[in-house]
């Protein structure tokens, strides 16, 4: 017999769980009367979920519940409420629950259970988790879909126009890629700050424990490079455009109001004496021009540089203080990217620049 309080770690298989395949929303129980155990398990895309918990079984069963369900029926129930399971479903203390139950192929659970007590090749210790929700935003696709630990930041960026960086307590040497199943769980747990994640090369796989729950992921090839060995000089600029974040704010929230309807939101940014002016200009949409007071230095007064608003709005509203824009002498070739930071420099955003509006 459980109570809700005993089933909270499935609420950590509803996060990883997906519908490509019908197998992957099922939450599979096996009742084991030897063992006098439970063994809780969910199979998705490249994730496994594995949880045993010691508990009278007087009869061995197995049985599968859909987990969104499961899920639905724990949130209506009281913390006490008694739960047990049967070879068809779910028995709380007023009523009984039946599901449909179909073969699935679970061959590979022996596995992946011999892989919990089997020791790891490497375990790295993760820290400042909460972190991961700056950077998050910025994650990519397709070999993108990461957030790294390079140089001591979590840095998460997209082939488009952005990446975050976010300066953390790790002291980690390698590259370290978090895995995108991992990352999605981390960002739901707010009060996780650190975990160990345990790489089993010659399995190709990683693992990550919450509680009593163990989970498995396939280690993937990412293509996220490391921004500070191959692209430092792209957008660590020496000059120092300062700017008030509650200023430069008020003037973008406006101006949105009309570049919404340009191409990818582009707005310009031209530098000039004791003044940045924000311009929206193009074909079939309307103007708009305003100027902010800031601080430029005297070699870029007269450079401009092409934005999208929506993206320069999400990096300055995760600033505090006042803002600072690297900006890149322009001599020969034109700029590949700025940096929007603030005085903390305890994190940092690369916008790749447009080459026109």
């Amino acid at each position: 017999m459980f109570t809700k309080k005993d089933l909270q770690f499935l609420f950590l298989y509803d996060i990883g769980s997906d519908t490509k395949t019908a197998m992957h929303n099922k939450l599979f129980i096996q009742a084991n009367s030897k063992k006098q155990s439970y063994l809780f398990a969910q199979i998705s895309e490249n994730v496994c979920f594995l949880t045993e918990i010691k508990k009278d079984v007087t009869e061995d069963f197995v049985v599968l519940i859909p987990i969104g369900q499961m899920i639905e029926l724990l949130n209506v129930c009281s913390d006490d409420e008694e739960v047990s399971f049967n070879n068809n479903g779910v028995s709380f203390s007023s009523g009984t629950y039946s599901f449909e139950q179909e073969e699935y192929d679970y061959s590979s659970l022996p596995d992946l259970l011999s892989l919990i007590n089997k020791k790891p090749n490497k375990v790295l210790n993760i820290k400042d988790l909460e972190k991961l929700d700056i950077v998050f935003p910025y994650i990519g696709v397709e070999g993108m879909n990461t957030i790294a630990v390079m140089e001591n930041y979590f840095v998460a960026g997209n082939r488009k126009n952005a990446i975050g960086a976010v300066k953390t307590s790790n002291n980690i040497d390698d590259l370290v890629y978090l895995n995108s199943k991992i990352i999605l769980l981390l960002s739901k747990l707010s009060e996780i700050k650190e975990v160990d994640i345990l790489y089993y090369d010659e399995d190709d796989l990683e693992m990550i424990k919450i509680g009593n729950t163990n989970i498995i992921v396939n280690k993937l090839d990412y293509t996220l490079p490391n921004i500070f060995e191959q692209y430092r000089e792209d957008f660590m600029h020496p000059n120092k455009v300062i700017v008030n974040k509650d200023n430069i704010l008020s003037v973008l929230k406006r101006i949105k109001v009309v570049a919404k309807n340009n191409f990818e939101n582009r707005i310009e940014l031209q530098f000039n004496e004791n003044n940045i002016e924000i311009v929206s200009e193009e074909n079939k949409s309307s103007f708009a021009k305003e100027k902010v007071t800031a601080v430029v230095p005297h070699n870029i007064i007269g450079q401009s540089m092409i934005l999208s608003i929506n993206v320069l709005l999400s990096m300055i509203k995760s600033l505090d203080d006042n803002i600072v824009f690297l900006v890149e002498e322009q001599k020969d070739e034109p700029s590949i990217a700025t940096t929007i930071q603030d005085e903390k420099d305890d994190k940092f955003f690369i916008h790749v620049i447009y080459k026109s509006i």
